[in-house]
This record gives structure tokens, sequence and C-alpha cells, in this order.
């Protein structure tokens, strides 16, 4: 038998830092009752909810990337579209953390890789990871993973502070994503369809992820560990 654990609905936990969803989903926080006074009793291990949250939500996130990857706009002269894509990979990285928004990009990769429609306009296949817009799906993994260990100590919780990570995260993924394509077509002629023309929309996208981490560290009820009693 497994032994039992007590935990409570409470709405609001204290936490003493950012945790990331896949330590949350499912999680006991210590309590004496619920919200209605009645006991929440879970019979499974906490490794077994450990292992099958975190595999949910890595599944999960690589589907939401898969469907941004589907609302987007062509931009003239670039092979690029604008989409929602970024802001999908951001939002992966603030809720599952470093190293299970790390895995979920790679995870996007792969699966894209070997032939899941889950690239731009349902593209798949191995092509696309070395071609010349190969640039900005690498730097997916590396901007979800920088964004979780930002999230993970707490430098998400002012507006400031988060609209400078998510700028920052969309800089990363187009300069990568410059940088692979001048490659190929050159410099200035990379800088002209591969980066300028997303520097708005990156822009706009970076002050919705910023607002959405920021409602997401206050609706968690997260403050400093010195605060939790």
């Amino acid at each position: 038998m497994f032994p039992l654990h007590v935990w409570c609905n409470s709405s609001r936990p204290l936490l003493p830092a950012h945790r990331p969803l896949s330590t949350l989903v499912g999680s006991r926080i210590a309590c004496p009752y619920d919200r209605i006074g009645g006991w929440v009793v879970d019979q499974s291990s906490p490794e077994e909810h450990s292992v099958l949250r975190r595999l949910f939500l890595v599944l999960f996130s690589v589907t939401a990337v898969a469907a941004s990857a589907r609302l987007h706009l062509p931009v003239p002269g670039s092979p690029v579209p604008q989409s929602a894509q970024t802001l999908a990979v951001l939002l992966v990285g603030l809720g599952l953390g470093a190293r299970d928004g790390t895995a979920a990009l790679f995870v996007y990769l792969m699966a894209g890789g070997l032939g899941a429609p889950v690239f731009s306009d349902g593209a798949a296949g191995w092509a696309h990871l070395v071609g010349p817009t190969s640039g900005y799906l690498f730097a997916f993994v590396i901007t979800a993973g920088m964004v979780g260990w930002l999230a993970q100590r707490g430098y998400l919780r002012r507006f400031a502070s988060a609209l400078t990570a998510m700028i920052g995260g969309h800089v990363l993924i187009l300069s990568l994503g410059w940088v692979r394509l001048a490659a190929t077509i050159g410099l200035e002629p990379g800088y002209r369809q591969g980066f300028a023309p997303f520097l708005l929309g990156g822009l706009a996208k970076s002050v919705v992820a910023a607002v959405i981490a920021v409602l997401w560290v206050r609706y968690l009820g997260l403050q400093d560990e010195s605060a939790v009693t």
C-alpha cells in the first residue's frame, strides 16, 4: 500500500518561490483542512504523480507550440512568417521551468523532425531542422530554458523585469534565426528578411507574455521565502 497523503484545496497556497507548473499540478500543500472543511486523501505515490504530471505538461506544451505555429501571417519578402509561436515558447518556459521547458521544446523539434506536422503550416521533416530557418527552431529550446530559469529564481515577479526577460527571449530567437539565415543569403539580407520585420511583433508579444507572467505569480500567491510563516 502507498502511504496516504493529505492535502488541501486552498486556492492561494503560500509558496516560498516560483515553482514550475509541473510541480504544482496535483501537488499536496500541507494544511489541516480544505476551504469547506473536508479532507482530501490521495492514495497514489508522489513519484507516480510527479512523472505523470510532468509527462502530461510536456506533451501539452508541445501541442500548444504546434497549434501556435498555425496562427501566423506571411511577411512579404521573408521566408519566415509572423506567428504566435514565440509567445507560446515563452509561456512554456514560464509554466514548466528550465528543465521541463527545455525538454518540451526539444520533444517538439524531434516530433517535427520525425514527421509530426508541428511546424509552421503543418510542415514536418528533418529538412526544417537543417534548413535556412532552423536557427529559430533551435533558439526555441534555449529560450524556453532561459525564461524558465529566470522564473524559478523570481525574476519575473515585477512587470519591468518580466518585460525585459521576454524581450530578451525574443531577441535571442531572432538573433539565432538571423545568424542561420545569413549563412544562406548573407548578413544584410538576413537582417532585412529574418530580423527587422519581427521587432514590432516581438515587442507586442513580449508585453503580453510579461503581463501573463506577473498575473501568474500573483494568482499563485508567490512571495519571498522570508514572508512565509
